[in-house]
């Protein structure tokens, strides 16, 4: 089922080392490209640092929580999705993530998500 997503960059930022891990394997085994930060300082730095497709992150995070970091990557690069991947999604600013989606998911779920937000359906 691996798809040629070569091209497709990510950006992971999360704190907790072992949903680090879980993104970067569910993310990988599909073919994207897969850069992480353990927190929401280090996930600004690299977003300034290279081009992206799509950004996944936590929204609990020591130093930079989710809703400060992705509103600074708003000013920066207000085209680049980004999907916040929370146990508590509803304490975050649904207008600053392009999609969020709710621990424990399934990987499908995660997948299906990122797939159509970096290629939408065309429009009959």
């Amino acid at each position: 089922m691996k798809k040629e997503n070569f091209a497709k960059r990510v950006l992971v930022v999360d704190d907790e080392e072992n949903m680090v891990r879980l993104l970067y394997y569910i993310l990988v085994r599909e073919g994207y490209e897969v850069s992480c930060a353990r927190n929401g300082r280090e996930g600004l730095k690299l977003f300034g640092e290279s081009a992206w497709d799509v950004v996944v992150t936590d929204g609990t995070m020591p130093e930079m929580n989710g809703d400060e970091m992705a509103s600074l990557m708003r000013d920066a690069q207000p085209n680049i999705p980004i999907v916040l991947v929370s146990g508590m999604i509803r304490e975050f600013k649904s207008a600053l993530f392009d999609a969020a989606l709710e621990k424990p998911f399934l990987s499908i779920d995660l997948l299906a998500m990122i797939e159509g937000i970096i290629a939408p359906p065309l429009k009959a």
